[in-house]
C-alpha cells in the first residue's frame, strides 16, 4: 500500500514540475520587450477599437467597439494579471466605438477616460458617462492641445476637435471625432476615429502636422473621409482600415480603397486580415495580422508578418 502511495506522489510531482516549466514557458512567451510599442487595431466588427500598449506595459484604449467582443481582445492582448487601464479615450459618442465600454468599466480599472463633451442624448451613452463616474473613472472633455506623455520617448497629441466642444451639438458626430497623433522616437501613428474630409480640411487649415507612417483610416474607409488632399499631407506608408465582415454600409468604399492604390500606401483591413498589430522599436515597424477570411480557408489561422522601413 505504501508503494501505491509513493507511486501516486512521485507521478504528482513529475505532473508539478511539467505544470511549472509550461507556466515558466508561457511566462518567458508573454514577458514584454522593455523597447516595443505596440498598436493593436482590434477586429470588433462593424466598429472601431485599438490598444495602444506602452513599453512599461501602459494601456491606452481608444474606442471599444460595439458590444463586450471587445473583452475577449483584451484578455488576447493584455497579461490576464492586468486589470488595470490606464487611458480610455473615446473618439466619439456613437454606439460603434462606445458600445464596448461598458463591459471594460465592470471589468477593468479604468483611471482615466477622455471625451469630447459633445451633446448626445442618447440614454445608453448617459448611462455609459454615470457608470464611469460611479467607478470612479476620471473623466476630462479634451479638444485641441491636449498631451499625453507615455515616457519613453512616447507622446499623443490631440489635434481634434479644433475647440471646446462641451455641451455643443452638432448634427453629424463623425465631425467631433478625436484625431490624435502617436509618436514613438522617428515613427508615428495618425489615429482619426471616423473624422470626415470636412475635419481633414480644418485640420489642413491650421497647419497641424498631420504626417505619419501609418494611418487609421476615418469611419470605416468611407468615401467621405481620407481625402486625396489629406493622404497628400499625411503621407502614410502603410493605412489601417477598421470594418466589420460583409457590413451593409459597403466599408471599406472601393474609391477610399483606389485613393489608397494611387497614394501607393500599402492597406490592411480588419474585415479580410483580422486585427492588425503594428509593433515598433522607435526606428522600424513590424505589421502583423492574423485571419483566415483573406486566404479563404475557414478551418484554419493565416498569419503574415510585415516589415515597414
Amino acid at each position: 500500500m505504501l508503494v501505491v502511495h509513493t507511486r501516486i506522489i512521485h507521478i504528482a510531482s513529475i505532473v508539478l514540475v511539467m505544470c511549472a516549466v509550461l507556466l515558466g514557458v508561457y511566462f518567458v512567451g508573454q514577458a514584454k520587450d522593455s523597447t516595443q510599442l505596440t498598436v493593436a487595431v482590434l477586429d470588433v466588427g462593424q466598429g472601431d477599437a485599438i490598444l495602444v500598449d506602452g513599453p512599461a506595459g501602459q494601456q491606452i484604449l481608444i474606442d471599444a467597439g460595439p458590444d463586450r467582443s471587445i473583452l475577449a481582445k483584451l484578455s488576447e492582448y493584455m497579461p490576464f494579471y492586468d486589470h488595470d487601464i490606464e487611458l480610455v479615450i473615446l473618439t466619439h459618442p456613437h454606439l460603434d466605438h462606445y458600445g464596448g465600454l461598458h463591459e471594460v468599466l465592470n471589468r477593468y480599472k479604468v483611471h482615466h477616460m477622455y471625451i469630447t463633451g459633445i451633446v448626445q442624448k442618447s440614454p445608453d451613452y448617459q448611462d455609459l458617462l454615470a457608470q464611469a463616474v460611479e467607478k470612479g473613472v476620471d473623466v476630462q472633455e479634451v479638444w485641441r492641445g491636449t498631451q499625453v506623455d507615455m515616457g519613453s520617448d512616447i507622446h499623443m497629441s490631440i489635434f481634434a476637435p479644433m475647440v471646446n466642444l462641451h455641451d455643443m451639438s452638432m448634427s453629424d458626430l463623425n465631425e467631433s471625432s478625436i484625431v490624435a497623433k502617436l509618436v514613438y522616437k522617428q515613427k508615428s501613428f495618425l489615429l482619426t476615429g471616423d473624422a470626415t474630409d470636412t475635419e481633414e480640411k480644418a485640420l489642413l487649415d491650421a497647419k497641424e502636422d498631420v504626417s505619419a507612417d501609418v494611418l487609421k483610416v476615418g469611419h470605416h474607409g468611407s468615401e467621405y473621409s481620407t481625402s486625396d488632399t489629406f493622404l497628400d499631407v499625411v503621407h502614410p506608408n502603410v493605412a489601417a482600415i477598421s470594418a466589420g465582415f460583409h457590413n451593409m454600409f459597403g466599408h471599406p468604399s472601393t474609391r477610399l480603397l483606389n485613393r489608397l492604390d494611387r497614394h501607393d500606401i500599402q492597406s490592411f483591413r480588419t474585415d479580410q486580415d483580422g486585427d492588425i498589430v503594428f509593433t515598433t522599436d522607435g526606428d522600424t515597424i513590424n505589421v502583423n495580422t492574423s485571419s483566415s477570411r483573406r486566404f479563404h480557408f475557414p478551418w484554419s489561422t493565416a498569419q503574415a508578418l510585415y516589415t515597414i522601413y
